[in-house]
């Protein structure tokens, strides 16, 4: 590793690498002469490893196992279709060829996102067509299958099955080949390979492929060309993402392997594949069947006879035991290979199209290669699927057939049989045992657990017994090793396995090939693959045109086996594929016309992609119907009611972009279809009615089931045919054009997609009964019947031209105002769109609900995205300001009419706005007649044109002061929806909206019924989303905008769209559609659909109407209301076998969506809703969103500057400087909660200024943090430790403030998160106080407006009311002295200290005492501090009624108990201290468990002790909503805290709507006051104005000049200045040991009194790290203690230097002020590395350097460095008394896995010396183990010092070194009983929660007795992610008794 020369690369070295160094000695040097002469036999030379040995280097053919020199990955904008992500990325390739790519390897990865339109695989599909000569891919997963408990009694029940979504993936081209020899294992050393071009920085990296059957047999001639083994990396992919369809070109270039050699090579790879793909696709095979010419088993029925029978005698016969050299066959599973010719070309991805509609639920693969051979199938079967060290597998056996659709019982009585058959059992059995014991020898030891052990699962035409089993992995399981040991299981080979495999080379009489092989991806972190059975190997051959496809099928053989019966199972198998390449008869031999045209109109539909029918039964279609049936590309649903079964067929075309074609038979049931068609003409939707008909002599003569059926949908359609009855007397080919004409129409020929009617007369024999016909009508198909083509290729285009377009765009790019509103959309292409074209004009986006922008991210996109523009425009003052001058509308109808209003307002003359309405279709949309532009394009045609004209002349939205004043008021409605949804405890319709939206699962659609669900969904529809692109799906009937058939759409929504669907509707509506509970039966295609049904008793959208309050109730609730209650919905759900859960909370509503969610079926939740309630809460949010609305205004008007001009640039603040003094003020008198005679505190200093004016004033904002003994949980001296950390982070760069935090709704919370790195429960009360204090003071001064105003919004009053204070008394005649006094003070209001003795009559004495002598007009309100018992309180209550008191505070121990006291009694309860008490726990936001505390009258606020402002205020909305009074109360602030709380109290007075006396009377405890610069004197006003803070009122102007005034006008003699960055002394010390002498850069801290008696805190960093890491917690820390820290070796200025020490002991010398090296080079090769980098002897030297500080020290490590101080604190306790270990392993015990990680670091080393620090550090923090860390706000500029590192050799050293895999493992020792009873008290171990691996270390260390400690919402990176929360455990761990740092 030393010279890492040439390839020296191959096993031996790993291996050697891998141990530890070898020993010297004869040993050693016979291994180094054995290699040298392995060497000189090959003609290589010897290489040279880390410790100086000798090792053979591999043949250079060998692929290096380097990492790639060079990863980018590279995301582009999103786009709105697939072909112009293809463009995208063609042109970025171009753009490519200039940048100098001249690293020796390297992988580009490029990804543009587009709307999801058809799927990947029917692109590939079209590709196929213009790109041969390529290896080509498509693997789908999965769909979690649906898995149902039967039991004997014959229910059925669905299990949960909840599987992460991850779509499909169809790839071209490959950018790199792993292709197995004959006889080759797919092994570690390819699986290394493969996830060298998988580098986890970039993301979805994936090979596909698989491998053989058994890799060691040699292949048949059919299956040489796959290899052993067969992977690519495709080129060119396509993958289903949640929401979109993301394109990708991966660029691979590498001089090893068959990738190009260099960067220009693979680019011109990469653009040929897409040249091709842009291409005008030719001429395209559809799914079709070809008549079979021959069909050959292998073996033949008789043979398979015969090797069955002589298998069953062997197993029969075979011996019980398990000894060698017996047989001990239980199971063998046998194949059959099904040959199949047919006659012409087949594309297999078309097959596989039809393969994927019969069975969604199954894994679909292809693997094409060059020549066209394909294998390809749909199993239903997983090998594994592993997440990160999580591992899944399953076991499935036995088979039974499916009933047919719909028919449950029989279904369930087939799955019943298979649960009780013996042998289908025993056969499970096996394949479950093993598997089990598979992944023991997989996973960590009892992780392994059974999730489900024994149920049915459910597959399109076939059910299996299944269990599925999970686990977690051993450290560094890859791949290989995991495919080795689970594959082949029982379910494909037998058992025993090896037995069984012998047996199978025996027995069958072919290669299975890749049959029953694995077959997946390997991803960087995660894997998945499958068990390819059903599957097929398709042999083309272009010379005769024919296609041979073999078809494999399995069944296992136990001694129970019939052969004959597993022959039919044979042939169950591949009856999918019989199915789909099986023709129908020449058309010349159908019985009669009816047939012939019945079967050319569903054959040209299907030709024509319309293969989705919907079939009602009936006689008179029976002709259509039958065709239907023995068409095999037809998918088919059956439905009795034809409404239902025509929405299902609306919800299909809405969800796939392609029409359904509904069949129904004559009469009535044609006149069923009208509300759905009106429903698709209004919204554009396609379907295509084929109506049976009676011959047109039956019309008007009283036949039976005969009515008018022709123009029966009057002018809601767009074409229309009545065909001639069905007769060989016309030219056949008339029906063909037709049915090309009909579905041109319905798709938008006439640029209006829509329904069309054609109706079909069918003459009696409408059965296939015989009979003659003329064939001559057949003239004209030739071609036809030969080819797979429709008869007529119709084209149409758009009819509006770019170039009418100037002035528009014109007009767009100079607007100053504008807004993109996108109304409902049928299609993510007009999202998409919306989203280029707001990008590029910089406007904000309105979009309403079923637009597919309000429900999840789309696609990342950095938009102002206005998702609550309904409720931001509750108040008029805000429409007014928001006006814009340009408008552009997409899409249909809005939701809204607040918002339709606005723009209708906006477009009025007096306001001349112009407003653009841009649609594909010609139909008009202007309610209001105010429309100034109707342009007819396609919306990303509008979009593209305007983007183009516009070019580099971009504007971002944040600079545009408009759009952020939306996104700001949308911000803050947004939190103050959430803020009311989660005070409100009960259930109501808001919560169901607003859930939903939130828990949606990625890869679910969405659909909305009418009325009140899809308001409020538009209303409260919460968009925030953590993932990636996954633009939700949404959709709704908003044509007519009717509640009927909302149930069947939605299930044909999720058909049509491939993914579960959740519908949410109302119970009216529920009702008015219960035929479509006829779909949630289980049927193959019917995707997984859950319905949230909103029961609140009928009809209460007519609540919110006008006629509810200008009509009596008794005719209201008689003509309007529509009573539900009667109505048992569960039981109608149990008619038809549907999952119902009824449910009345938001806890139950939670879980049962998560539970529905995790079912692979269809569930009900009935949700039940308070009407009365329900409108109450509408009105109060209402209420509460309009005043946020105008709170948001109202602050951005105060920061605008030039008055209420918005157009100026948004301000922020620039926080440059912090600066903290402390102070020491003395007292009068003692105070309530300690006996200290003074007050100390610190007041912290911000300084800044507005960001857009640079160089201009800067201003100031104040902070007091002063917690108090015995009031506060937190010391001063713990409050200024974290000061110093806030404020060196401000101090090192400064900090960007954001106006919205104002707000107080949240946004101040997530500003000090973000700005500090923090959670915010890490930040103590009062320090949170002080600093939100600080901000929002330093912004109040910067606006110019007050602090109170600030905060609430509204202009405040000029003072507020102040309570008195009377303390503890010893006499009644004291306490009205006092009370006295303070009424000639001017206070009105007084509280009285009482229970401060047992005597409850005293208090009772005093407080009629103070009534008698104040009078009535004073109020009075007392604080007993929870004194008393229920009885003593009420004891007082009744003496004091008369007194007339406000209220009590706390006047019982328990809270339950003063409720009852205010309930028995009658006078207000006040709660003080439990208000503190439940604010202690960790605080995000208000929550439930507050509503316990809503009975009482009053709160008691102190910010200092509740935590800050932000949560005061948070509280005060909270309580307001409860009609809780708030009062604020000090906790003996000085005048500069006392400032703060009078304007916040002003602001509570206006969020109250009532003027209260607040708690502020305290400064008469003062002696001194702190500020000095004081124009008026301590006065009080009788006309009620005061100037002062003294008196019954405190004045708002007077706060404010001392808020303003800053640290200069505070008293400098009680000041004394915090040194907040002491600066290190740094210095060089020499350790000389046995190992080698050691350099090390140490910086120093030391207490400003000098080094303190206490043992010296000594801190070591991890890797990559540097001694300056521990700066931000050596400074707070180093007020107490001499903190020190060293730079490790191999970082930093450290050094190992090449020589040793012959002492017996480490001799040090220092300190020295520079390095100094002597003559000594550095060590960084030789034999003698390893010893000098291991970790005992850096811990041997660095003990030695801990010994020279004078004692013992205390030792705080991070990761490597906590490694080396856990070795330290074991090893040399006389160095080391105590450790704090972050983040840091006592090693690896498994000897597997030692070596494992050991290679692992080597090749890292080599990588870092063979491509330098920057490429490795880009590698290392892509690592999943840095996933918390990416998120913190300086995890950029810590990645860029870390890369500054020039030292590769020596980091190189030390990774390999120091590796974990090398250190002694320690574990052992840690659990030995006496080592945990001598060390327990010195060792504390902290890790991250999000840490997994690392808190499973502090797990099993807890476990055996060892202090552990987490730090919530951190990960690894404990030092940089969560310094405060760090500081905080340190702080405990250094103040246990137990440690050696603790305090006499």
């Amino acid at each position: 590793i030393s010279t890492w020369n040439g390839c020296a690369c191959c096993a031996v070295l790993r291996a050697m690498a891998a141990r530890t160094r070898i020993a010297k000695g004869p040993g050693g040097r016979r291994k180094a002469s054995c290699i040298r002469r392995k060497c000189q036999k090959e003609g290589t030379k010897p290489a040279r490893t880390m410790d100086g040995a000798e090792t053979a280097q591999c043949p250079a053919q060998l692929p290096s196992d380097l990492p790639m020199a060079h990863a980018q990955f590279v995301q582009l904008e999103a786009v709105s279709s697939v072909q112009e992500a293809l463009e995208t990325i063609r042109s970025r390739l171009e753009s490519m060829r200039n940048d100098n790519m001249d690293s020796p390897s390297g992988i580009v990865r490029i990804q543009v996102p587009a709307p999801r339109t058809e799927g990947v695989l029917e692109w590939i599909r079209q590709v196929d067509v213009n790109v041969k000569g390529v290896p080509k891919v498509y693997f789908s997963p999965r769909s979690a299958p649906k898995v149902s408990r039967v039991t004997q009694s014959g229910k059925e029940t669905i299990e949960p099955m909840r599987e992460e979504y991850t779509g499909a993936t169809a790839g071209v081209g490959a950018s790199k080949i792993w292709r197995g020899k004959a006889g080759e294992t797919f092994d570690r050393t390819v699986s290394r390979s493969i996830h060298r071009y998988l580098p986890e920085d970039i993301p979805n990296l994936q090979a596909f492929g698989g491998t053989r059957f058994d890799c060691s047999t040699k292949p048949g001639l059919e299956w040489e060309e796959f290899g052993s083994y067969y992977f690519m990396l495709p080129i060119l992919e396509c993958r289903e993402a949640p929401g979109c369809t993301a394109v990708t070109c991966t660029v691979v270039w590498d001089r090893e392997g068959n990738a190009p050699v260099k960067f220009a090579e693979a680019l011109d790879r990469c653009c040929e594949i897409l040249d091709g793909c842009l291409a005008n696709p030719g001429e395209r095979m559809e799914a079709s069947a070809s008549a079979s010419t021959s069909t050959v088993h292998c073996p033949q029925s008789t043979e398979w006879q015969k090797l069955v029978r002589g298998l069953l005698r062997r197993l029969e016969a075979r011996t019980p035991t398990t000894s060698e050299g017996t047989d001990n066959l239980t199971k063998v599973v046998l194949a059959r290979r099904t040959q199949t010719v047919l006659p012409s070309i087949t594309d297999p991805f078309s097959t596989l199209v039809a393969l994927q509609e019969r069975d969604p639920r199954a894994y679909q693969f292809c693997l094409q290669l060059p020549s066209g051979t394909a294998f390809f199938g749909s199993t239903p079967e997983r090998l594994f699927c592993k997440t990160g060290n999580k591992v899944a597998s399953e076991s499935m056996a036995g088979t039974r057939p499916r009933a047919q659709p719909g028919n449950s019982k029989a279904d369930m009585a087939l799955a019943l049989d298979l649960m009780l058959s013996p042998k289908e059992h025993s056969e499970f059995s096996v394949v479950q045992d093993a598997v089990q014991e598979a992944l023991k020898d997989l996973c960590e030891g009892g992780s392994v657990r059974l999730e489900i052990e024994k149920e049915v699962v459910k597959q399109a035409s076939v059910q299996h017994l299944y269990s599925r089993l999970s686990g977690t992995l051993l450290p560094h399981t890859s791949e290989d090793k995991i495919i080795s040991t689970l594959h082949p299981t029982p379910a494909v080979c037998g058992f025993p396995k090896e037995v069984a495999r012998r047996a199978i080379l025996d027995l069958e009489p072919f290669d299975r090939g890749f049959y029953a092989g694995p077959f997946g991806w390997i991803g960087s972190r995660n894997a998945e693959f499958s068990v390819a059975i059903r599957s097929a190997l398709l042999l083309g051959d272009k010379e005769e045109r024919q296609n041979k496809i073999q078809l494999y099928a399995g069944v296992g053989i136990v001694k129970s086996a019939d052969p004959a019966a597993e022959w039919d199972e044979l042939d169950l198998k591949i009856q999918q594929y019989e199915k789909v390449l099986t023709s129908q008869c020449l058309l010349t031999d159908e019985p009669n016309p009816n047939s012939l045209w019945a079967r050319m109109i569903v054959e040209e539909l299907c030709r024509l992609g319309v293969n989705y029918f919907c079939v009602a039964p009936g006689s008179r279609s029976t002709p259509l119907a039958l065709a239907v049936a023995r068409n095999p590309r037809a998918s088919v649903r059956i439905c009795l009611d034809e409404r239902s079964l025509c929405f299902h067929a609306l919800g299909f075309s809405k969800g796939r972009g392609k029409p359904a074609v509904v069949i129904t038979t004559s009469g009535t049931a044609v006149a069923n279809l009208l509300p759905a068609v009106v429903e698709a003409h209004e919204s554009n939707i396609p379907i295509l009615l084929l109506t049976a008909d009676r011959p047109k002599e039956l019309l008007d003569n009283g036949s039976n089931q005969t009515i008018h059926q022709a123009g029966i949908f009057g002018h809601n359609l767009r074409y229309e045919c009545d065909l001639p009855c069905a007769t060989d007397e016309v030219p056949a080919r008339m029906l063909l054009t037709t049915i090309d004409q009909a579905v041109a129409h319905a798709v938008g020929a006439s640029n209006r997609p829509g329904p069309v009617h054609l109706n079909c007369p069918f003459r009696e024999p409408l059965a296939p009964s015989a009979r003659q016909w003329k064939k001559a009508c057949l003239e004209g198909l030739e071609g036809w019947i030969v080819s797979e083509r429709p008869f007529t290729k119709i084209n149409f285009g758009c009819r509006f031209l770019a170039k009418n377009m100037e002035d528009i765009v014109r007009d767009l790019q100079f607007a100053e105002t504008g807004i993109i509103v996108v109304g409902h959309s049928t299609s993510l292409q007009v999202p998409f769109s919306a989203v280029k074209l707001a990008d590029a004009l910089g406007w904000p986006v309105i979009g309403d609900v079923a637009s597919g922008l309000r429900i999840g991210d789309l696609v990342g996109a950095d938009v102002c995205l206005v998702s609550f523009a309904d409720q931001v425009l509750l108040s008029q003052d805000v429409q007014e300001r928001l006006r814009p001058k340009v408008i552009i509308q997409f899409g249909g109808h809005l939701v809204s009419k607040r918002i339709e209003t606005f723009l209708e307002e906006s477009s009025k003359p007096g306001n001349g706005s112009r407003w653009i309405f841009v649609a594909p279709t010609w139909q008009r949309h202007d309610p209001g007649h105010l429309l100034t532009d109707r342009i007819q394009m396609p919306c990303e045609a509008f979009s593209n044109h305007v983007v183009q004209q516009i070019g580099t002349m971009k504007r971002p939205w944040r600079g545009s002061a408009y759009a952020c004043t939306w996104q700001h008021l949308n911000t803050a409605v947004e939190k103050q929806i959430s803020a009311c949804l989660q005070w409100k405890g009960e259930l109501t319709e808001a919560h169901v909206a607003n859930l939903v939206s939130k828990m949606l699962p990625d890869g679910h659609a969405l659909f909305l019924g009418n009325s009140m669900p899809i308001r409020d969904f538009d209303m409260y529809a919460d968009s925030r989303r953590n993932q990636g692109p996954s633009g939700t799906l949404v959709s709704a009937n908003r044509g007519a905008s009717g509640i009927d058939g909302v149930l069947s759409t939605a299930c044909g929504f999720a058909v049509g769209s491939r993914t579960p669907a959740t519908l949410v509707v109302g119970d009216t509506s529920f009702l008015h559609d219960t035929n479509g509970l006829l779909f949630l039966r289980d049927v193959p295609d019917q995707y997984p659909v859950t319905v949230v049904v909103v029961n609140n008793g009928g009809g209460s959208i007519f609540d919110f109407l006008p006629v509810a309050t200008e009509v009596s109730k008794e005719v209201f609730e008689t003509m309007f209301v529509v009573p539900t209650d009667d109505v048992d919905i569960g039981m109608l759900c149990q008619a038809h076998c549907t999952y119902h859960e009824k449910i009345g909370c938001v806890e139950d509503f939670v879980k049962a969506l998560e539970r529905s969610w995790s079912m692979s079926g269809h569930s009900v939740i009935e949700v039940q809703i308070d009407k009365a309630d329900n409108l109450k809460f509408h009105e109060t949010m209402k209420v509460a969103v309009e005043k946020a609305s105008r709170r948001a205004l109202a602050l951005k008007h105060l920061c605008a500057k030039d008055g209420s001009d918005l157009s100026s640039v948004p301000i922020h603040a620039n926080i440059s400087k912090a600066s903290v003094k402390t102070f020491t003020l003395p007292l009068k008198q003692s105070l309530t909660s300690t006996h200290d005679s003074t007050r100390t505190g610190s007041v912290i200093e911000l300084t800044g200024q507005v960001s857009c004016n640079k160089g201009g004033r800067c201003h100031k904002g104040m902070g007091e943090i002063s917690p108090l003994e015995g009031l506060h949980g937190e010391s001063l001296l713990q409050a200024e430790e974290q000061l110093m950390i806030i404020c060196n982070r401000i101090n090192e760069g400064g900090l960007q403030l954001p106006i919205d935090v104002c707000l107080l709704d949240g946004s101040l919370h997530a500003w000090l998160e973000t700005a500090f790195g923090a959670d915010i429960n890490f930040f103590l009360p009062s320090v949170r106080f002080g600093i939100e204090s600080a901000v929002l003071i330093l912004l109040a001064n910067l606006t110019g407006a007050d602090l109170g105003s600030l905060i609430s919004g509204e202009a405040t009053s000029s003072s507020i009311r102040c309570a008195g204070l009377i303390g503890a008394c010893n006499t009644a005649a004291e306490g009205q002295d006092w009370a006295l006094s303070l009424v000639k003070e001017g206070y009105s209001s007084i509280k009285i200290k009482v229970g401060r003795n047992k005597d409850v009559a005293r208090d009772i004495t005093l407080l009629q005492s103070i009534r008698a002598a104040v009078g009535p007009s004073v109020q009075l309100r007392c604080d007993a501090n929870r004194a008393w018992s229920l009885e003593d309180a009420l004891y007082f209550g009744q003496a004091v009624e008369p007194c007339n008191l406000e209220y009590v505070e706390e006047p019982c121990k328990s809270y339950l108990d003063s409720l009852d006291f205010q309930r028995m009694s009658g006078i207000p309860v006040a709660f003080d201290e439990t208000v503190d008490e439940m604010s202690a726990a960790p605080w995000k936001d208000i929550s439930m468990p507050w509503d316990s505390l809503a009975g009482a009258s009053v709160f008691v606020l102190k910010p200092s002790v509740l935590g800050g402002l932000e949560k005061t205020v948070q509280l005060i909305r909270w309580a307001q909503s409860r009609r809780i009074r708030c009062v604020i109360s000090s906790s003996f602030e000085t005048r500069v805290g006392m400032s703060t709380l009078v304007h916040l109290s002003a602001a509570t007075d206006l969020e109250c709507i009532a003027e209260t006396a607040h708690g502020l009377g305290t400064l008469a405890w003062f002696a001194e006051d702190l500020v000095t610069d004081r124009s008026t004197s301590n006065v009080f006003h009788t006309n009620g104005e005061a100037e002062d803070l003294g008196g019954g009122r405190m004045s708002l102007l007077e706060a404010g000049k001392i808020l303003r005034g800053g640290m200069g006008i505070l008293n400098a003699q009680a000041m004394a200045d915090a040194c907040l960055f002491p600066s290190p002394l740094s210095s060089y010390w020499s350790v000389d040991t046995a190992a080698a002498r050691y350099l090390f850069h140490v910086i120093d801290l030391c207490p400003e009194s000098g080094p303190s008696k206490r043992p010296t805190l000594f801190f070591l960093h991890g890797f990559l790290g540097s001694k300056e890491d521990w700066l931000p917690l050596m400074r707070p820390l180093s007020r107490r203690f001499r903190c020190i820290a060293v730079d490790l070796p191999g970082h930093g200025g450290s050094r190992v230097l090449d020589t040793q020490s012959s002492a017996s002991e480490p001799c040090v010398a220092g300190p020295f002020s520079s390095p100094d090296h002597g003559n000594l080079s550095e060590l960084l090769h030789g034999d003698r590395v390893f010893e000098a980098y291991a970790l005992p002897a850096i811990s041997e030297a660095l003990a030695a350097l801990m010994a020279s500080f004078g004692g013992q020290c205390d030792c705080v490590g991070y990761s490597m460095g906590a490694r080396i101080a856990l070795h330290a604190s074991l090893h040399h306790q006389g160095a080391v008394s105590s450790a704090c270990l972050v983040s840091g392993s006592p090693g690896v015990s498994d000897a597997k896995v030692r070596e494992t990680r050991c290679a692992e670091d080597d090749l890292r080393a080599r990588a870092i010396r063979a491509h330098g620090v920057p490429s490795f550090v880009r590698r290392w923090y892509a690592s999943s183990m840095w996933d918390s860390m990416r998120g913190h706000p300086r995890f950029r500029e810590v990645v860029q010092l870390r890369m500054a590192n020039n030292r590769a050799d020596a980091l190189a050293c030390a990774l390999s070194g120091l590796s974990p895999g090398r250190q002694p493992d320690l574990w052992p020792q840690l659990m030995d009983a006496k080592c945990v009873s001598q060390h327990c008290g010195r060792l504390l171990f902290v890790a991250g929660a999000l840490d997994a691996s690392y808190m499973r270390v502090l797990d099993r260390l807890s476990s055996h007795g060892w202090s552990t400690a987490s730090v919530q919402g951190a990960g690894h990176a404990l030092v940089l992610e969560a310094p405060l929360g760090l500081l905080s455990h340190v702080v405990d761990w250094i103040q246990d008794p137990s440690t050696s740092l603790a305090d006499p």
